[in-house]
C-alpha cells in the first residue's frame, strides 16, 4: 500500500503547496506589467485580469486565455499573474478569469460564467486591439477542465461571440479531462454531483469531443500527479485527433510541476513557449 505522504498522494501533493507559491511568486518582481480588471458579472469573483503587450512589442495574432487551478474553490488570476505577465512581454494579449467557486456554486454556474466571461473578453479585446482576432484557451489543473469545456463544447459555443475557427489551440497542464477516471472526492462531488447523474455527464470535458475538431491541442500531465489521475489526461488525448495533439508525460512528476513552466529553467517553458508561437503561426 502506498504510503499517504509519498509522491503521487495527496498529502504530498497538498504539503508542497506552500513551497510552489513561493517559487512562482519570486517571479513577480521581473514585470512591471499591471492587469486591468473587468467585470463580466454581479458576483465579486466574476471578473478577469486583462494583460496587455507592452509599447513597442510586436503584437502577436492571437490573444491567450489562462483559467488558474485550484480545485474549483481556490486561486485568484492575482496569485498567478506572473504567468500572464510573461505572455503579454512576449507581444500577446492575456485574459486571467476569475469565476464562482464550490460549494456554493457548481459547473452550471462556472459554464455560464464561462459564456459571460468570453463574451465580455471577446468585447474588451476588440476595443482595444482590433485586428487580434484568433484565441488560444487553456489552464492549469480546474482551470484546463474550464478551458476544455469552452472550446469542446460546439452547442454552447455556437451562442457565442467566437466560433472554432477563431481557436487557434487549446493548452492542458494536469487537468481532469475525463471525470470518469477521477477518484471520488467531496471535491468532485461538489462540482459535478453524483457519478452517472445528469450532471456529472455534462461536466465531463471528455464527452464533448468529436474527433473533427480543426485546433491543436497541448497536454502536459505527470505520472505521478497526486489529485488528477493521469489516465484522465490520457483517455482524453486517445479520443482526440492524433496528429494535432501533442502529449508530454512527466515520468514520476507531481500534478504541480506543470504549472512551473514560468521557471527561467524549466525545460516545459520552451516547450509551452515554442507551442504557442506554432499556433500563433498556425505552423501545425
Amino acid at each position: 500500500m502506498r504510503n499517504r505522504f509519498t509522491k503521487g498522494s495527496m498529502l504530498h501533493e497538498l504539503v508542497h503547496l506552500p513551497f510552489h507559491q513561493i517559487v512562482l511568486r519570486k517571479l513577480r518582481a521581473a514585470s512591471e506589467i499591471a492587469g486591468e480588471k473587468y467585470y463580466y458579472g454581479p458576483h465579486n469573483r466574476q471578473y478577469f485580469l486583462f494583460f496587455k503587450p507592452p509599447a513597442g512589442t510586436t503584437l502577436k495574432k492571437t490573444a491567450v486565455v489562462y483559467f488558474h487551478g485550484g480545485g474549483w474553490q481556490f486561486g485568484s488570476p492575482e496569485m498567478f499573474r506572473m504567468k500572464g505577465q510573461i505572455l503579454a512581454q512576449l507581444g500577446y494579449p492575456v485574459i486571467m478569469p476569475s469565476y464562482r467557486r464550490i460549494p456554493l456554486f457548481n459547473y452550471i454556474h462556472m459554464r455560464e460564467d464561462l459564456n459571460l466571461c468570453t463574451a465580455k473578453a471577446q468585447s474588451v479585446l476588440k476595443q482595444n486591439y482590433k485586428h487580434v482576432q484568433n484565441w488560444a484557451f487553456g489552464g492549469m489543473s480546474a482551470g484546463g477542465n474550464l478551458a476544455a469545456h469552452l472550446v469542446f463544447n460546439q452547442q454552447v459555443l455556437h451562442n457565442l461571440p467566437i466560433n472554432q475557427d477563431q481557436i487557434s489551440g487549446l493548452y492542458l497542464f494536469s487537468a481532469p479531462l475525463n471525470l470518469d477516471l477521477m477518484e471520488p472526492s467531496p471535491v468532485l462531488r461538489f462540482y459535478a454531483g453524483t457519478r452517472g447523474s445528469e450532471l456529472f455527464q455534462q461536466a465531463n470535458p471528455y464527452n464533448y469531443i468529436t474527433g473533427n475538431e480543426p485546433f491543436p491541442v497541448l497536454c502536459i500531465h505527470s505520472t505521478h500527479d497526486g489529485l488528477v489521475n493521469y489516465d484522465s489526461t490520457r483517455s482524453f488525448v486517445q479520443k482526440l485527433q492524433a496528429d494535432k495533439v501533442a502529449f508530454h508525460t512527466i515520468e514520476e512528476g507531481t500534478h504541480l510541476l506543470p504549472g512551473l513552466w514560468p521557471l527561467p529553467d524549466s525545460p516545459l517553458r520552451p516547450l509551452f513557449l515554442d507551442w504557442l508561437e506554432r499556433v500563433d503561426g498556425k505552423v501545425f
